[in-house]
């Protein structure tokens, strides 16, 4: 059975969303982790190696995006990569695109949730003197608004919020350079060129730390601009005013990252040397009183920053929710605003947030679980499955018996081989052999890194950071 074609804006009367609207929703989806945490890539990479990483490391995942855009201008009635890829490859594709994408998606909200928490505490309590300053109770403050923002169930109802989400960043990217500015650290440790100071080629623990955090910082290149997981959405009829604009709005994602991780990366950097940590609210590896956080300016950043993360975790639930309301209940109206129609789609999206409720609590190293989600769903969703669907669709032999769609029988007439081709031909995507190898090599050598770097901070306790899990009155962990 055919699908029928998605409903698009002029059939609804609907506008659509302006390019440069999905420009800053691609930008929004991980500039708020990015923006504080682009000096630590830079003191770890080195100063004049980060920029050129995140250049390059961001063109391949641009042009990764373009690809699945062209792809869904070929098959406009898929919405995911999972979608997508059964549809371009088959039922192995869409398993694939399953995990990268919705495991990402699944993976990456109670790290959302837990800094959304971090952010408010640090606004409102940052003498940590309520709530016995255990961050899991602010946690409980933050799950229902973050449960709140999954009901907008459609990436076309984010576009108000993808403004406030630009407003948040330079904001807070605003107020981290006035407060490096202003508080100078005579004891800075000078940032390299390229890579890091503990960098040696041996096996000592130092080494291997340096060699780690040289891997971090370059898989932060990686998850710090990832439109994969939204363009399949966004590049929609049903959701853009103009589908064909659609390449700038990727480009202009693209542009916004870089200029945030070189200007802002580079600065704080060159004021608190190469030691700075993830997130820069931490201070540096020697100095960790180095950012106040009693002071106006802090909390007024921190301010900013929680709602920048809250809105982060909308653009990550709201595709989330909608393929669990999708399994799970097929037959809600995603229009139909009733109230048993919200209590419905509540329903369905219930599991993905409880899951980030308790991951965000019990997990006792929530960063490391990021980590591993970066390593094994980030460099395939950006790179490597854009480039493998890019590449099969190229192929008229895949293209001509892909199992989503009825198999092009073989011609016997030439009226038939006229047919044969014309539909052929719809289905196929001009060939870029170079950028296909360019996306893809670079995701494979990308998810090696990332890989290095997240079993280097499992191994690392320096690295690894704090694991409890609990409060007092409850420890579970200690």
């Amino acid at each position: 059975m055919t699908p029928t074609l998605p409903r698009t804006n002029s059939d609804s009367g609907a506008e659509g969303m302006h390019w440069v609207i999905a420009g800053l929703t691609l930008f929004a989806f991980a500039a708020p982790s990015a923006c504080v945490g682009c000096a630590f890539s830079v003191g770890t990479t080195g100063k004049y190696l980060a920029p050129a990483l995140c250049c390059v490391v961001t063109l391949a995942s641009a042009l990764g995006a373009i690809m699945i855009h062209k792809l869904t201008l070929k098959h406009p009635t898929c919405d995911t990569l999972p979608s997508l890829g059964l549809a371009v490859s088959g039922p192995t594709a869409k398993t694939l695109g399953l995990l990268v994408q919705q495991g990402n998606f699944l993976l990456y909200l109670p790290v959302a949730m837990l800094v959304s928490a971090q952010a408010l505490q640090s606004f409102i309590d940052p003498s940590l003197s309520l709530l016995s300053g255990c961050t899991d109770y602010w946690i409980f403050i933050v799950a229902l608004l973050c449960l709140a923002t999954t009901q907008l169930r459609s990436l076309s109802n984010v576009t108000i919020l993808s403004l406030i989400s630009l407003v948040c960043v330079l904001a807070t990217i605003l107020c981290v350079v006035l407060i490096v500015d202003d508080t100078p650290y005579d004891d800075k440790t000078e940032a390299l060129k390229v890579g890091n100071a503990d960098m040696a080629w041996s096996a000592s623990h130092e080494s291997i730390k340096g060699w780690t955090q040289f891997a971090l910082g370059i898989s932060l290149t990686a998850w710090a601009y990832a439109p994969s997981f939204l363009t399949a959405e966004l590049s929609n009829p049903n959701i853009m005013a103009k589908v064909e604009d659609f390449p700038k709005a990727i480009w202009l994602s693209a542009a916004l990252n870089c200029a945030m991780f070189a200007c802002t990366g580079l600065f704080v950097v060159n004021r608190w040397g190469a030691t700075v940590n993830d997130p820069i609210m931490l201070g540096t590896a020697e100095n960790f009183g180095l950012w106040d956080a009693t002071a106006l300016q802090a909390r007024v950043c921190n301010f900013f920053w929680f709602f920048a993360c809250i809105i982060s975790y909308a653009l990550d639930s709201v595709p989330l929710g909608r393929a669990c309301q999708r399994a799970w209940a097929p037959d809600v109206d995603v229009d139909d605003w009733s109230a048993g129609a919200c209590f419905k789609y509540l329903l369905a999206t219930l599991p993905s947030f409880l899951f980030a409720v308790a991951a965000s609590i019990f997990v006792p190293s929530i960063f490391c679980m990021l980590a591993i989600a970066t390593a094994l769903t980030v460099p395939w969703a950006n790179q490597v499955y854009p480039a493998y669907l890019y590449f099969s669709a190229s192929r008229p032999s895949s293209t001509a018996t892909t199992s989503h769609q009825q198999p092009l029988l073989m011609p016997t007439t030439m009226h038939e081989i006229a047919a044969y081709d014309s539909k052929l031909q719809e289905r196929m995507v001009e060939p870029a052999p170079f950028q296909v190898a360019y996306v893809g090599l670079l995701g494979f050598v990308m998810f090696l890194v990332c890989t290095a770097g997240a079993i280097g901070k499992l191994g690392i306790a320096e690295l690894r950071g704090p694991s409890t899990v609990g409060c007092e009155g409850w420890m579970i962990i200690e």
